[in-house]
């Protein structure tokens, strides 16, 4: 590795759980599963390998570098991007603070300039979204086991493009339009018909990427992340929709549902 410049994504969040309860969540592989990746497997301590999957071709080797159990946990990534020497690293931090439980994610080591930017913004707009879920999980599913109903198909075109055909109208995965989504207020998840779900906006990015983060109580408040990853050509959009507790059939037809839905939208998988 070199003294090259680097950049730092750093977010703070409050979360109404105990630290050991958010420790869990983030240390433990079957808690992981349960709000970031789609698998995750591995041990715990300094010197263990995790591995997250979001399925075959996104997968994020990683090494447990520091373990201070209820406090602070490090993942130094196995690989390097083509092209970077700079080392990719995460640590999170956990404290509490005024009664409530803090969690601070610094994701560092991004190389600086043009042809690393949608990574950086990518990056951040996944771990706003995700650490969305992981509050949402802590504070109302601790301990239970997450169905994820998912699709990540890729785009057949700009991505702006297929950001507004998401939204707005009978046809749209959301019956909402894009200019009118904020933090706190309602939407509505549109699957098809029988499948109509009202929804609270968690969280909008949209400065250098684009996602939206979506709860859901019709669905025993099952909790959406709508994203468009970075890149203009050859890119995907995932779509992420974590169920807690529902009859497997249930999650069975949501499953074929949002596949059929999205398909329509964009005419792609």
């Amino acid at each position: 590795m070199t003294d090259t410049k680097t950049r730092t994504i750093d977010i703070a969040l409050e979360v109404d759980a105990t630290v050991e309860e958010v420790w869990r969540a983030v240390s433990d592989p079957a808690g992981l599963q349960n709000w970031f990746p789609l698998k995750a497997s591995g041990g715990q301590g300094v010197g263990e390998q995790v591995l997250l999957s979001w399925g075959e071709g996104v997968e994020w080797p990683t090494t447990i570098t520091i373990w201070e159990p209820n406090q602070r946990l490090r993942w130094e990534d196995n690989w390097v991007p083509e092209g970077m020497d700079t080392q990719l690293i995460v640590d999170i931090f956990i404290e509490t603070k005024d009664g409530q439980t803090v969690v601070r994610l610094v994701h560092s080591g991004f190389a600086v300039g043009d042809k690393w930017d949608d990574h950086y913004f990518g990056v951040d707009t996944g771990w706003r979204m995700m650490l969305r879920n992981l509050k949402h999980y802590v504070e109302h599913h601790a301990g239970t086991p997450r169905k994820m109903v998912h699709a990540r198909p890729q785009l057949p075109g700009p991505r702006g493009g297929a950001w507004k055909r998401l939204f707005g109208g009978a046809a749209g995965l959301l019956k909402d339009e894009l200019a009118g989504l904020a933090p706190g207020g309602s939407v509505t998840l549109a699957l098809g018909p029988g499948m109509e779900f009202e929804g609270r906006v968690e969280a909008l990015v949209d400065a250098h990427g684009n996602g939206i983060a979506i709860s859901i109580p019709d669905l025993n408040n099952a909790f959406m992340i709508i994203e468009l990853e970075p890149g203009e050509a050859d890119t995907h959009c995932g779509l992420w929709l974590s169920t807690y507790g529902l009859p497997k059939d249930r999650g069975a037809a949501l499953q074929t549902a949002l596949t059929g839905k999205v398909k329509s939208i964009l005419g792609a998988f």
